[in-house]
């Protein structure tokens, strides 16, 4: 059993929070590492192996312990470590939480990026709820720019443009999409030239 008890874990996890907001990320760290160490035990069987137990406030001061370990590990300019901790964080199903992940895998060129942008978007269903429909909306607007980003860094231009010009339609994506289709356009026209003056 753990001895540290659930609130000292919630109030250590807002200090964290407190001191990222702070840009002050080595101590962000140290601290909400602890709270993701003392929680994650928490959460084990006895035998301390499998991830077993219902209590809903540990599991979420465990995934924003994760997801604050992986901020500051990015912030600080480790992006392979914080890809550990946000993936943990992205089984929350939180959207600000799963973003962060994506960000940390497109951003370090992390070969799974695009697979994981997919696999999010197939596991995204439209909620049913009026409330829930602009957050998702914004996720999913979210999800096609950064399918997008990592089409184009790994030159894949064929199929990153009709991505980009379904987007055009979507008001959240519409100026990405332009910006991006003339940045191919540009491409393609050096290419041409490169062509020509061999």
């Amino acid at each position: 059993m753990n001895i540290y008890p659930a609130a000292m874990r919630v109030n250590a996890i807002r200090k964290a929070i407190d001191l990222v907001d702070e840009k002050r990320f080595v101590e962000a760290l140290k601290l909400s590492k602890w709270v993701f160490e003392c929680t994650s035990n928490s959460l084990k069987d006895k035998m301390g192996i499998k991830y077993e137990s219902q209590d809903e406030l540990l599991w979420e001061i465990f995934f924003e312990a994760s997801y604050t370990v992986g901020f500051c590990l990015m912030e600080l300019g480790k992006a392979h470590t914080a890809a550990y901790y946000l993936e943990i964080a992205s089984h929350s199903m939180n959207y600000k939480h799963i973003q962060e992940y994506i960000n940390c895998l497109a951003n370090s060129q992390d070969p799974q990026a695009l697979e994981v942008v997919e696999d999010v978007i197939q596991r995204s269903p439209k909620p049913d709820s009026k409330e829930s429909i602009m957050s998702w909306n914004n996720h999913m607007a979210f999800l096609k720019r950064r399918k997008a980003y990592v089409l184009i860094d790994r030159k894949r231009y064929s199929e990153a443009r009709p991505l980009l010009s379904e987007m055009l339609s979507d008001p959240m994506c519409k100026d990405f999409a332009q910006d991006e289709l003339k940045y191919l356009n540009s491409i393609e026209r050096n290419e041409r030239e490169l062509k020509r003056n061999v």
